[in-house]
C-alpha cells in the first residue's frame, strides 16, 4: 500500500513536470501573441505581498492532488480527468491564440518585491496568460473540495480559502488579467460537463484501481 502511494506521488510530480514542459514548448508557437488587458486591469493595485500565494501554488499542484488520492480515490480520478480535459483546452489555446500582458514596474524594495521581481524575471515574456493555469487548477481544487464528502471540513476550508487567495494573487501581482480568470472558470465548467457526459473519471478509476 505504501509503495503504491509513493508511486502515485511520483506520478503526480511527473505529470506536473510534463505540463510545465508543454507550457514552455507552447511559447515557441510562431503565431503572433495578442496583447490583452483592460483599463480596469491596469487600475488594479499591485500588492507584492500576494506573490507568496502565487508561488505557493507550485506546491499545491503536488500536495492537494495527493491529499485527494489519500482521502478519496474516486475524487482524485475526477480531479485528474478534469485536469486532463483542461490541459487539452489550455494548450490548444496557447498554441493557436497566444497572448501577453503588460506588467507594471516594481518600485518597492522589500523582500516580497524581490521575490516578485524574480517571478517576472523567470516568467519572461509574460505570455500564454489566457487562460490562467493558476486559476484553472485552483477552480478545480475548489470544485473537488466542495463535492468531496470524505474530506474533513477544516481541510475543505483550507483548500478553498488558499485557492481563492491564489486566484486573487494572479491579479494583484499582475501576472494575469481578469479575462484570464474568467476564461479559466469557463474552461473548468466545460470540463466538468464533458466529464459528466463521458464519465472519464469512472473509466480512469476502474482502469487503475478496480482492475488491480
Amino acid at each position: 500500500m505504501k509503495n503504491k502511494i509513493s508511486k502515485v506521488f511520483i506520478y503526480i510530480c511527473l505529470f506536473n513536470l510534463f505540463k510545465a514542459i508543454c507550457y514552455y514548448v507552447a511559447k515557441l508557437t510562431p503565431v503572433k501573441a495578442t496583447l490583452i488587458g483592460s483599463t480596469f486591469d491596469k487600475n488594479i493595485p499591485l500588492y507584492s505581498s500576494f506573490v507568496w500565494f502565487y508561488v505557493v501554488w507550485y506546491l499545491t499542484l503536488i500536495f492537494i492532488p495527493f491529499y485527494f488520492y489519500k482521502k478519496d480515490k474516486e475524487k482524485f480520478y475526477q480531479y485528474l480527468s478534469l485536469d486532463l480535459i483542461c490541459l487539452i483546452f489550455d494548450f490548444t489555446i496557447y498554441i493557436l491564440y497566444p497572448t501577453f500582458i503588460e506588467r507594471p514596474d516594481i518600485l518597492g524594495n522589500g523582500f516580497s518585491d524581490y521575490i516578485l521581481k524574480l517571478v517576472y524575471y523567470f516568467d519572461n515574456p509574460a505570455c500564454n496568460c489566457f487562460p490562467s493555469e493558476h486559476c484553472v487548477l485552483c477552480f478545480l481544487f475548489i470544485y473537488v473540495s466542495l463535492i468531496g464528502k470524505k474530506f474533513k471540513i477544516i481541510d475543505k476550508l483550507f483548500i478553498i480559502i488558499l485557492s481563492t487567495l491564489i486566484i486573487l494573487s494572479t491579479l494583484f501581482v499582475h501576472q494575469h488579467v481578469i479575462a484570464d480568470v474568467v476564461a479559466a472558470l469557463f474552461i473548468v465548467i466545460v470540463a466538468i460537463l464533458i466529464n459528466m457526459i463521458f464519465k472519464i473519471d469512472k473509466k480512469l478509476f476502474h482502469k487503475f484501481e478496480k482492475d488491480k
